[in-house]
């Protein structure tokens, strides 16, 4: 898709940082099981959308897991059997020389992307501490295990994947770390043990400083040993995360749904121990907003889920076009069937309904399920559609992130549904005319909602071309007027088929003057006969409208 720098989307997680107190370091994500904060001497309960405050301790317990987003945008998943202080927190929404973001892992897992503050690369501005090391960053996205009595790490079968890359140099004949494993095998060693999925990481303690990339993999075992680079992650590093197989009705803080689509899942990976993560599904960036917003890129959701198409409208503030689209699993959803909310998305390089397959990585989330406001109706293919009231919409290029704010003058409307294969879409023939059967209520920048028609429509499958007629946006003070277009249909192999286009127009009222239709169509339904489209209006002097519709081939095709 041309996921234009505001709105990219495919459903599924990069989120603009609200504002938040300064006495508050972060909000909960995710609570799958027992989650709890230890702060000032009590135990506090923590459930999605809860606060955590820098001195707090937070813990989860067995078959439990949870993700934090803190101030600055960094992404804090910890699996079961974990404990993390959060020792120091400031951010006071911009760099400005004070910020500092510090914290402990005193036991068991943790996967971190950076935000704004790792994003300075600084060790006195950002630090990871262990029992046996300090980790520094380079800008990245890591996994951190600290095993000991509180959390020991099983090797189950996996004892090789725990060969030192190298003997330590001061002693050639130095047995390697699967000699020192514990009898039978039962357990690695106490230590630190972490992997890189992108950028770099600096490990060091008293012995000395090693620097870590991406797919390479580490182990301290204590404070006074040199940091040893592993061949191979521990079987122990992305182990599957039990609170996944919690059904819902046992004690604890998840619904169903949430562990579904739970946050640490990214990991989850049954039987055998797992490969090195794939470069490709993580992204370290500047992650700065066109603004200066601090902005963070989530982990990716590698538990196998069904893929989505999906489109997407909202302003872009930087002179993109407004909507976007594209096909991926990595989302999240609250609600079951027609009641389905989407709460978060991300849409990888590869994954864009755009020419050329696209080169953007692209992802948002709202900042609370109580801002989505959901408008679908019944229809025969499961499609779901809504708006987004708050959050923030990133798309990613070259290193440079871009982050356009929803509000509900500026609302991000989706719709999405299960797409057509694109061999499906390459086999049609024939001219049919599409109608338009629902879809989510218009809305300009004013907050205004209103109405939409779009006077005809028709794919040509045979030529492979989508037509479109003249159309409109209504409201109490604006009405919008656009001309015909015509967009190729396309394919991206393995994920589906799509058009893109763009109509000239003018808007009357308090909005006078020439303006700009963007729109971006994904094919869905296993038969090709549906067709997402969102449609995205601005003028030059920042007035703006949206809607996301379905339209169907009437009476079919």
């Amino acid at each position: 898709m041309k996921t234009v720098r505001a709105i990219r989307l495919g459903l599924c997680a990069i989120l603009l940082v609200p504002a938040v107190a300064l006495a508050e370091a972060g909000r909960v994500l995710l609570a799958v099981g027992e989650v709890f904060a230890e702060r000032a001497g009590q135990r506090v309960a923590l459930s999605r959308g809860a606060a955590v405050e820098q001195g707090d301790t937070i813990r989860t317990g067995p078959a439990s897991n949870a993700q934090i987003r803190l101030s600055d945008g960094a992404i804090l998943s910890m699996s079961e059997r974990t404990q993390l202080r959060i020792d120091e927190h400031v951010f006071s929404g911009r760099i400005d020389g004070t910020e500092k973001s510090f914290v402990t892992l005193l036991a068991g897992g943790l996967r971190t992307v950076t935000g704004a503050i790792g994003n300075l690369r600084r060790d006195d501005k950002y630090g990871v501490r262990t029992a046996t090391a300090w980790i520094g960053i380079r800008g990245t996205h890591y996994t951190l295990r600290e095993c000991n009595e509180l959390s020991p790490c099983a090797v189950a079968g996996g004892r090789a994947a725990l060969e030192l890359a190298q003997a330590p140099a001061e002693a050639s004949d130095a047995p390697s770390l699967l000699a020192q494993a514990a009898p039978g095998g039962q357990f690695a060693p106490p230590g630190t043990y972490g992997g890189v999925s992108d950028g770099r990481i600096g490990v060091k303690n008293e012995a000395g400083e090693s620097e870590f990339g991406a797919r390479q993999f580490f182990y301290v075992a204590d404070r006074f040993t040199p940091p040893q680079g592993l061949v191979a992650p521990p079987p122990f590093l992305y182990d599957r995360l039990p609170g996944q197989t919690r059904t819902a009705g046992q004690t604890g803080t998840e619904t169903g749904e949430t562990i579904a689509q739970g946050g640490f899942q990214s990991d989850a990976r049954a039987g055998e121990p797992p490969a090195p993560p794939r470069q490709t599904e993580f992204v370290a960036t500047e992650q700065r907003g066109a603004g200066g917003e601090p902005a963070v890129v989530p982990p990716v959701v590698s538990q196998p889920q069904p893929v989505i198409g999906a489109v997407g409208a909202l302003f872009s503030g930087i002179g993109d076009p407004g909507t976007g689209g594209g096909f991926s699993g990595n989302y999240t959803l609250s609600g079951t069937g027609f009641s389905s909310k989407l709460l978060d998305f991300l849409i990888l390089p590869g994954e864009q309904a755009e020419p050329g397959g696209g080169t953007r990585l692209s992802a948002g989330a709202v900042i609370s399920e109580s801002d989505v406001v959901n408008e679908t109706t019944p229809n025969s293919i499961g499609a779901i559609w809504g708006r987004w009231l708050s959050g923030g919409i990133a798309d990613v290029e070259d290193g440079v992130t871009l982050v356009d704010t929803i509000s509900p003058t500026n609302q991000f409307h989706y719709l999405g549904g299960p797409p057509t294969p694109p061999e499906v879409i390459a086999a049609k023939t024939g001219t049919f005319a599409m109608t338009d059967i629902g879809g989510t209520t218009p809305t300009n920048n004013l907050g205004e909602t209103g109405s939409f028609s779009l006077s005809s429509a028709h794919v040509n499958f045979t030529t492979k071309v989508f037509s479109a007629g003249s159309s409109s946006f209504w409201f109490p003070s604006q009405s919008w007027y656009f001309s015909g277009t015509t967009a190729p249909i396309q394919t991206l192999p393995g994920k589906g088929a799509f058009v893109e286009g763009s109509a000239s127009g003018s808007c009357y009222g308090s909005c006078s003057g020439p303006a700009s239709l963007s729109m971006t169509g994904v094919f869905l339904g296993p038969q090709g006969d549906h067709l997402g489209m969102a449609f995205q209006a601005h003028t030059t002097g920042g007035a703006h409208a949206a809607t996301a519709r379905l339209l169907k081939c009437s009476p079919s095709c």
